[in-house]
């Protein structure tokens, strides 16, 4: 086991074994440390032979870290959640355009509290609109809270199916040609309407709404054909 001088420590610590001792001189004192012991220094950041092993909780503050020091890469996945998030720390200045995705956004994360008065104008409210010219046409998920046109000389049977949409769910149609547009059920659904109107339009440039109660249930709401 060998002993060796502090002053000698800065260029002999690569040779120093676990078990070699370090001359020490505290004043008048003589004091002797392995090399295991200078090796492991502890307090907020705990380092040992092997480098750093621990860091104290809050510890390392915003102050301590350089600007642009932590970078995507460094960053686990999951590891950023809104637990560890402080409320309004991030703002719109800090959201790249188009970052935030529907697949991003949780089921019923955007409740109407969370929306500012007037934040939703009606360019960004604008609907789809689906316009058909055949004679027949079934319901489709893109339809979901869209308008439907139907243009064509002769009748046109537009059918509502089975396990498609959800409860709350709105179909606007409107009859733009001359050719009546007549509703159908799809296999497994049941569509409701008032027991003295027919399921059809009841006439051109008018139109009728199909309003989902569940995914195999919806009543049928307008102006329809009166029997």
């Amino acid at each position: 086991m060998a002993d060796t001088k502090l002053s000698a420590i800065a260029t002999e610590q690569s040779t120093l074994t676990n078990t070699d001792r370090v001359y020490l001189v505290d004043g008048t004192t003589s004091k002797y440390a392995t090399a295991q012991t200078l090796r492991t220094l502890t307090g907020d950041v705990t380092c040992g032979v092997d480098g750093v092993t621990s860091i104290a909780a809050a510890a390392v503050g915003t102050t301590e870290i350089d600007t642009s020091a932590v970078t995507e890469p460094k960053i686990a996945s999951n590891s950023v959640t809104n637990a560890k998030m402080a409320d309004n720390s991030v703002d719109t200045a800090e959201i790249v355009d188009a970052a935030v995705t529907t697949v991003k956004v949780d089921d019923a994360a955007i409740t109407s509290a969370k929306i500012a008065s007037d934040a939703v104008t009606g360019a960004k409210r604008s609907r789809n609109v689906n316009a058909q010219i055949g004679t027949t046409y079934t319901l489709a998920t893109a339809d979901i809270n869209a308008i439907v046109t139907c243009n064509n000389g002769s009748t046109i049977t537009v059918t509502v199916p089975a396990s498609v949409f959800a409860a709350g769910d709105t179909v606007d149609v409107i009859q733009l040609g001359a050719g009546q547009v007549q509703f159908s059920a799809g296999a497994g659904f049941t569509l409701s309407k008032p027991a003295t109107l027919n399921a059809n339009i009841a006439e051109q440039y008018a139109g009728a709404t199909v309003v989902f109660t569940s995914a195999t249930t919806g009543v049928l709401v307008g102006n329809l054909e009166v029997i």
